[in-house]
């Protein structure tokens, strides 16, 4: 098994470094929405838990106008759960980062239900009006 990535380069970020890097490790992050093209660096930023550290919601499944933009999907994947290619992707990266996929849209019903367990929310939906 290849060698888990190393956080060197987040060290050298007066943003982050090593504090930063520890609260990244301990931290429970909810992704909304697999469409923004930064997600993928948001879900393996270095979390490393027993219990999910990242959690996607996203109702999408990928379209072939997503590919331009959203560098982790394939044209093979056109019509697949967005999140779970993502979860996928995230794994390939690196695989001590455990993803909880959520296949539902991010609404005012379910928000208090899909955040309760996260410390951080991250908005990388990429049509607001429909919030994933």
């Amino acid at each position: 098994m290849a060698a888990a990535p190393d956080y060197s380069r987040q060290l050298l970020l007066k943003e982050i470094g090593p504090e930063g890097q520890a609260k990244l490790a301990k931290s429970r992050v909810l992704i909304v929405g697999a469409g923004g093209p930064r997600q993928p660096g948001v879900a393996i930023s270095g979390g490393r838990r027993c219990r999910p550290s990242r959690g996607w919601v996203d109702s999408d499944t990928l379209d072939a106008s997503n590919l331009h933009r959203q560098p982790i999907y394939a044209l093979a994947d056109v019509g697949k759960s967005k999140v779970e290619l993502a979860r996928a992707a995230v794994a390939a990266i690196n695989p001590s980062v455990v993803v909880e996929t959520h296949g539902a849209r991010f609404t005012a019903d379910n928000a208090l239900g899909l955040v309760r367990d996260f410390d951080v929310v991250v908005d990388c939906t990429d049509n607001s009006a429909r919030n994933s």
